[in-house]
């Protein structure tokens, strides 16, 4: 079952509309499934797929409201900031589960890498 916006709403433990706008939530998960789509194994479950479609746009949604409220306010409390960080690397270890790598190989472990060019972990 494709992801909703009350599925990342959840997972940003439940915001509110006023909080995250439905729009913007719209635009990540646009986003999330696009990126997923274009750098899935074929072989993965669907499950999979929409667990890291999911936690990726979680990851840009409340990107896109950290961004406005940095605009609106000048900075961004050091809270967010953390969590902004966490939901970043548990993006990166979802997709680093289904990704393939330049040689065709999945990438399982750290997420310390750089880029795909080198056949090395994602880094969002």
């Amino acid at each position: 079952m494709p992801i909703s916006i009350q599925d990342v709403r959840e997972t940003l433990a439940n915001v509110t509309s006023q909080q995250v706008g439905d729009g913007m939530i719209r635009q990540a998960i646009r986003l999330a499934r696009t990126k997923i789509n274009l750098i899935k194994r074929d072989n993965i479950s669907i499950t999979d797929v929409e667990s890291a479609q999911l936690m990726y746009a979680a990851y840009l949604a409340f990107q896109f409201e950290l961004t406005g409220l940095v605009r609106k306010l000048g900075s961004a409390p050091l809270e967010a900031q953390q969590a902004l960080t966490m939901l970043r690397l548990t993006a990166e270890e979802y997709i680093n589960e289904i990704r393939w790598t330049k040689k065709g190989l999945p990438v399982i472990g750290s997420t310390e890498g750089a880029d795909m060019e080198n056949g090395q972990d994602v880094e969002l």
